[in-house]
């Protein structure tokens, strides 16, 4: 398990310099099903 640096107020530091966006969400079972099948619909599945 790797370990992230912390700022001297004890939160997480940054990575880096640069804005990165965030690529995950917290869903219910049902909204990820239902997320597939619009995705899947308009041809935007990639998994």
């Amino acid at each position: 398990m790797s370990t992230q640096d912390r700022k001297e107020s004890g939160r997480f530091a940054f990575k880096s310099d640069t804005h990165r966006a965030v690529r995950s969400i917290r869903a219910t079972d049902n909204t990820w099903e239902v997320l597939g099948s619009v995705s899947a619909e308009s041809g935007s599945y990639t998994g």
